[in-house]
Parts: structure tokens; C-alpha cells; sequence
């Protein structure tokens, strides 16, 4: 086996290997992605239109010439159709089409009517140089879908291709021919053959790397967001209950002692009957702002349902401190309240206990606060009781 069969048969390994991965990738995030069936298909085209180009198996001239390049440059095309879809740019490919046509016609011109092997090549190179720039227009265009550290070796393979092509330029028009190992030739045919095959093999691999990396982000992304919904209300943005839940198994380690808030809006089903359940909605968002408004790193809020909230303060200095802040909180909290036209000047009943005094589990605590709301409910509303 000489040594350019060797090298054909690497490069086409390593192409068949990239192009069976993306094939995977494809049956795997076909749903999310678009775009990688062409770029599996595209890699394989360069394999078959590689194989066939510089006649490993097959020696006809217009079978290389015409299967071999055709198949080449059509891998090429659905590689820039790929990472366009694959990238969500929307383009149109008339010109590619047309300048493509061309090419045809003057190869078949350049094979039958006029032979000249130095006009066909030089169709070739500047047919696969189109393409090329095609491929580093769109990456170009597309700031915000690759990495840049992803975009930067796509930038280097492009611009190296383009070198590669223009040194066959020179090469086929000079008749250049390079003894690069001794008693064996190494035409420009061969060294751009090698090269090319190389290039477009680790262009590939380069796609697949895009891909999975885009992918695993996406992914990082999608599951950050879905434990932030999780953990979110949904109407006010507040915490929700398993929010709550979470902060609490974090400071109950340091065992020191917190109070747990529950306040309720007194008289809100008033507010629900009288303006309806879309206004009633807005006075829950509007004031739970207000009540975010006065969260400090001592302070945890959560929405629990409907229209009570539970609030964990560490670090108080005495019971009788905790109160008094809180009578001042609810004494100018209600009276925020501005929903389109209509204001509001709402009271709250507000029930306390304390941890570890009153419980030492989180819905404990919850249901001795609300024992004690309970209370104020029965007894005239609009103030503050500690569990007893």
C-alpha cells in the first residue's frame, strides 16, 4: 500500500467516524436541532466524493471528474444548509444554486467540448472556495449561536482552506510536482487531496464539538430554569413553598433561633367579590412587591396560597423587638396598595412562633403561626399574635 492510499484510507475513517456521530447526535436532539442530518449527510458526501476523486477504487476520468467532484461539492453545500439550519438562520440559497449550475455546465463544457484538465481544476477549487466562504459567512453571521472560542478554529480551518486552494491555483497552472520523500513524487494533486481531506475531517469534527457543547448548554440552561420554576409562584415570583422548605434545612443547621410570619390580608375575599378575581390577582402581585420591598439578608418571604405569606427573621434581638418591628411593618404596608384606578388600604393579621421554642420543623412552626392568625381572625383581625 504507497503512501497516498494510506492517507486516503486514515482520512476516511476518521470522516466515516464524525459522520456516524453526528448521525447519532441527529437521532437523539432531532427535535431540538435542525440541521444536523445535513451535516451527517454532507461529511458522508465528502467521504464517497473523496474516495472516488483520487481513485482509490475507481480509475475512470469522467466518473472521478464528474461523480467524484460532484459528490464532493454536494457534501460541501449540505454542510453550509446544515450549520445555517443548525444556527437558525434563515437564508436563501439562489446563489449557491445558480453558481453552482454554472459549474456543471462549464465542467461538462471543459470535459467534452474543450478538454483542458487545468480549466476543470481551476473550476473545482474555485467552486469548493465559494462554498467555503459561504460556511465562514454564516458562522460569521451568527454571533450569538456558537461560542466564540468554538467560532475562532472555524475561522482558522476557513482561512487555511482558502490558503490551500490558492496554492493549488499556483500549483496547477505551473505544473508544480514536489519529491517530498525520496524516489517519490508528490504532485499538488495528492497534497491537496491529503490536506483537503484533513481539513474537512477536522471541520467535522469541529461541528460535532459545537453541537454537544451547544447541547450541554442548552441543557444546563433549560434545568436551571425548570428548578426556578419550581421553586418560583408563578404569579407573584415570590418563593413558593418548596423554596421555603429549602432555605429552612439551610439555617436550621446553625441551630440559631428564627421566627416564622405568617401574614394574611384581612377581608380579601371582599376585594375578590367586589372588583373580581383579575383585580384580586393584582393586589396579591402589587403587594407582595411592597412586601418584598422590605426584605433584608435577615429576612426570607414566600408566598404560601391565596393571599398569606410567610416570612423567616433571623438574627432578632427579642421577642418584644420582633413585634414591634412588625407592627410597624403592617401599621404603612397595606396602604401601598395602587391597582390601575383603585386603591387600596388593606389591613393584615399576622400570627408568629418562634424556633426552636415552638417547634423544631418547619410546618410545625407554620401551623402554630397559623393557629395564632387564627385567633386574631376570631377576635376583630388587623394585629399580632406570638403562639402560645
Amino acid at each position: 500500500m504507497n503512501v497516498e492510499n494510506l492517507f486516503s484510507i486514515m482520512i476516511v475513517v476518521f470522516a466515516a467516524i464524525i459522520a456516524l456521530s453526528l448521525a447519532v447526535t441527529h437521532r437523539y436532539v432531532k427535535t431540538i436541532y435542525r440541521g444536523i442530518n445535513f451535516l451527517a449527510m454532507g461529511v458522508v458526501g465528502h467521504i464517497i466524493g473523496f474516495i472516488i476523486y483520487i481513485g482509490l477504487y475507481i480509475q475512470t476520468d469522467w466518473i472521478k471528474y464528474f461523480i467524484g467532484n460532484g459528490i464532493f461539492l454536494s457534501g460541501t453545500f449540505l454542510l453550509h444548509k446544515g450549520l445555517n439550519q443548525f444556527m437558525e438562520r434563515e437564508v436563501s440559497y439562489k446563489r449557491a444554486y445558480s453558481i453552482l449550475s454554472i459549474g456543471v455546465i462549464l465542467g461538462i463544457l471543459f470535459f467534452f467540448f474543450e478538454p483542458n484538465l487545468v480549466y476543470r481544476q481551476n473550476l473545482i477549487s474555485f467552486l469548493i472556495i465559494y462554498l467555503v466562504v459561504e460556511i465562514l459567512n454564516s458562522v460569521i453571521k451568527s454571533t450569538d449561536k456558537i461560542k466564540a472560542t468554538l467560532k475562532f478554529p472555524i475561522y482558522v480551518f476557513c482561512t487555511l482552506f482558502l490558503l490551500l486552494m490558492m496554492a493549488r491555483f499556483i500549483a496547477v497552472n505551473n505544473h508544480i510536482i514536489l519529491e517530498l520523500i525520496p524516489g517519490q513524487d508528490f504532485t499538488y494533486n495528492f497534497l491537496s487531496n491529503i490536506i483537503g481531506g484533513i481539513l474537512f475531517v477536522v471541520l467535522g469534527f469541529m461541528i460535532s464539538v459545537i453541537i454537544n457543547i451547544r447541547a450541554i448548554t442548552d441543557l444546563k440552561i433549560e434545568r436551571a430554569l425548570m428548578e426556578k420554576i419550581s421553586v418560583t409562584d408563578h404569579l407573584t415570583g415570590l418563593p413558593n413553598r418548596l423554596a421555603l422548605e429549602k432555605y429552612v434545612s439551610k439555617i436550621e443547621h446553625n441551630g440559631q433561633p428564627y421566627a416564622v410570619i405568617i401574614a394574611d390580608i384581612d377581608e380579601f375575599k371582599k376585594i375578590n367579590d367586589t372588583y373580581g378575581h383579575m383585580i384580586g390577582d393584582k393586589v396579591i402581585v402589587e403587594f407582595s412587591k411592597a412586601l418584598l420591598n422590605l426584605n433584608d439578608d435577615r429576612m426570607f418571604t414566600a408566598r404560601y396560597g391565596g393571599d398569606e405569606f410567610v416570612t423567616i427573621v433571623k438574627r432578632f434581638e427579642s421577642v418584644d423587638t420582633l413585634k414591634s418591628n412588625i407592627a410597624k411593618t403592617i401599621s404603612t404596608i397595606g396602604t401601598q396598595i395602587k391597582v390601575n384606578e383603585h386603591h387600596f388600604n388593606l389591613t393584615l393579621s399576622v400570627g408568629v412562633a418562634i424556633y426552636p421554642h415552638h417547634g423544631t420543623e418547619i410546618y410545625e412552626l407554620i401551623h402554630k403561626a397559623d393557629a395564632a392568625l387564627g385567633d386574631i381572625k376570631t377576635s376583630g383581625k388587623n394585629s399580632i399574635r406570638f403562639y402560645v
